[in-house]
């Protein structure tokens, strides 16, 4: 019997292996924390699995991205994941969006959802989740890595905290880093993707699960862990008693402090190149850049751009910020917005390099 390791678990049994069958879980990010997460649910046999991502694989994710090889590079995350997940376990249907989320409402894709997990490094992406599930009182089961670091935690729609009772405020884009930026150890994404895969099966066995109202915090460089406990606010904006949000924000500009101006690949390329009328500044650093990437028009390592008197380039064109995923460019902008304000607007490269790289193979 293929969960026979499963069933003979004590407070487990056939009854517990049902109720996965029957579960529907959306996994939010099919990258390092994505893969464990998945793969391991669809082998322990949950029932429906739906994937949201709308990245696609890039040589730099294989280092920690295990649903992925040399091949895969160029398609898309959730089409390469869904195809592998088939092969492991058949009887689990696999659904796949290859979108970003959208909070709250009619197509935010959480209707029959019964767990939600984040397996994002995107700080508007993370608070648009919490708010989605508590007001659709869904758990989330959440998690994040920085380095050698990593921390999950579940959020129970019910009396435990949502994400904005542990972290009210962003960090903002001065302090925000991600893994193309601050590095992250491979070993990391595994851990905590399979402690948040074990948080589902949990709470579609129980109803509850061992995080509900913790966090679990590992460092790997020390092999140092604890656990915190974590409750309601309640001045929280979203759960607390007087809640001041009761409808989906503009998440970008709650957490980059500013309306700062994203673009989509289709309207500054065409026919493998930028558009003449685009002025393409690579913010990323001289060993980031590898044969084969995009040339863009100059490049700016961002500490430099931090320190710019000017924005470069003429209002006679248009201005548009690369890095590897856009987390660096869109601090860039932000920075200039405020300090070189009668200067050119510019605009964010959404998806950074990434975007552009499929198109770019022959």
């Amino acid at each position: 019997m293929r969960y026979q390791r499963h069933t003979i678990l004590p407070q487990f049994g056939e009854k517990a292996q049902r109720r996965l069958e029957r579960a529907r879980v959306l996994v939010v990010g099919i990258g390092g924390l994505g893969s464990p997460v998945a793969r391991i649910l669809a082998a322990a046999g949950v029932g429906h699995l739906v994937l949201q991502d709308h990245d696609r694989v890039s040589a730099s994710n294989l280092a920690r991205q295990t649903l992925f090889a040399e091949a895969d590079v160029g398609r898309l995350k959730v089409d390469v994941a869904a195809a592998a997940l088939t092969r492991q376990n058949p009887a689990v249907q696999v659904d796949t969006r290859p979108k970003p989320f959208i909070c709250y409402g009619e197509d935010d894709g959480l209707e029959g959802i019964d767990v939600v997990v984040d397996g994002t490094d995107d700080y508007a992406t993370r608070y648009a989740l919490s708010d989605a599930c508590f007001w659709r009182g869904i758990p989330l089961v959440s998690a994040a890595l920085f380095r050698y670091e990593l921390q999950v935690t579940t959020l129970l729609a019910g009396g435990g905290p949502c994400y904005r009772c542990l972290y009210p405020a962003p960090p903002g884009v001065a302090r925000a880093v991600d893994c193309s930026s601050a590095g992250v150890w491979s070993p990391a994404v595994e851990v905590a993707g399979s402690i948040q895969a074990s948080e589902v099966l949990h709470l579609l066995a129980r109803g509850t699960s061992p995080l509900s109202g913790k966090q679990w915090l590992l460092d790997l460089a020390s092999m140092e862990t604890f656990t915190v406990r974590t409750s309601r606010t309640q001045t929280c904006a979203v759960c607390g008693e007087n809640p001041s949000i009761i409808d989906p924000p503009d998440y970008k500009v709650f957490c980059t402090g500013a309306a700062v101006s994203f673009v989509d690949l289709s309207a500054v390329w065409s026919d493998g190149r930028w558009k003449d009328s685009v002025i393409a500044i690579d913010l990323r650093e001289a060993n980031e850049r590898m044969p084969g990437d995009p040339v863009c028009t100059m490049n700016l390592p961002v500490g430099e751009a931090l320190a710019a008197s000017e924005i470069p380039g003429g209002a006679d064109r248009q201005i548009v910020l690369v890095c590897s995923s856009g987390r660096r460019a869109t601090r860039v902008a932000k920075d200039w917005q405020q300090r070189l304000a009668d200067g050119p607007s510019v605009s964010v490269l959404r998806g950074g390099i990434e975007a552009i790289t499929p198109w770019l193979k022959p």
